[in-house]
């Protein structure tokens, strides 16, 4: 609606995974080549713990664009708050091979048989399951070499025995026809729960805490986002750029939130610049906070 006025090709600033719009923070760039280097290396399992907003998953999409040329896939889970053999159902469920990308390795050399969640919680014991995500993981190896499993709001896991199955996951890794790593995401209180279980915080290698934007980092974010969308002009006043830091306290999905609005507010009244005051105005109407 208002992207003419500004003369954008886009909305600069969208919560979506467009990697032309990531901004490479110090932060950021750090916890990526942190990640990959987890990858690359088979070092077992890697943590990137942040707030809401911050950008965890879309890391993990980049990290699996960088990865394309060494790593066959990237499974995802995206529900975390399970019994242990419901997650490990669903764990094992994504992990099955439809059809294999290799001619020469036909559908009956698997060694495991599609089958469901629901299929998979029909088993009495979390060893019937493990066996079957064992067999998933041979599979995987076999038609796509190495697996990325990213666990997401990996916080909210409440069963200590999650975590532990977790770690029993990852004793696979020590057969030499299994190769994945495991990245946990989740808000910083994920590296407190860790520590209920011991022998998985030794496993993680690498651990990750994404910071919140520096004031100047605010700046460049917004110009960037700005630049992409293909406004090559300043459309915030450094006042109004401020205010942002102060309000967003440098979370990136609060700057986009307060950007978007505040942007279609200077289309309505015709401005050629936001303002400290339509900051305020748009934080009001998104129930940010205003600093006195």
């Amino acid at each position: 609606m208002y992207e003419q006025h500004w003369g954008l090709q886009r909305k600069p600033f969208e919560n979506n995974m467009d990697h032309a719009l990531f901004f490479e923070g110090d932060s950021h760039q750090a916890a990526l080549l942190k990640l990959q280097y987890v990858v690359e290396n088979r070092l077992g399992a890697g943590l990137l713990a942040g707030g809401f907003g911050q950008g965890k998953t879309y890391l993990t999409t980049l990290l699996e664009e960088k990865l394309r040329p060494v790593c066959g896939s990237l499974v995802r889970v995206l529900y975390p708050r399970l019994s242990p053999v419901e997650f490990l159902s669903f764990l094992a469920a994504e992990l099955q091979v439809h059809q294999p990308p290799r001619a020469e390795q036909a559908p009956e050399e698997s060694t495991s048989q599609p089958v469901s969640a629901v299929q998979l919680m029909s088993h009495t014991t979390m060893d019937q399951i493990l066996r079957q995500i064992m067999n998933q993981l041979i599979d995987r190896t076999k038609y796509f070499g190495h697996t990325v499993i990213v666990v997401d709001d990996a916080h909210l896991v409440e069963d200590a025995q999650v975590l532990q199955a977790l770690q029993m996951l990852l004793n696979f890794q020590h057969r030499p026809d299994i190769d994945f790593t495991l990245i946990l995401l989740g808000e910083p209180t994920l590296l407190g729960q860790l520590q209920r279980v011991p022998q998985l915080n030794q496993q993680i290698v690498v651990k990750s805490l994404l910071q919140p934007f520096t004031e100047s980092e605010t700046e460049r974010y917004i110009t960037h986002r700005l630049s992409a969308a293909g406004c090559d002009r300043n459309v915030f006043s450094s006042e109004a750029i401020t205010r942002l830091f102060t309000l967003s306290h440098g979370i990136a999905r609060t700057i986009n939130g307060l950007c978007d609005l505040a942007l279609l507010v200077g289309y309505a009244d015709a401005l050629s610049e936001i303002t400290a005051e339509e900051v305020d105005a748009v934080a009001q109407e998104l129930a940010v906070a205003v600093p006195a």
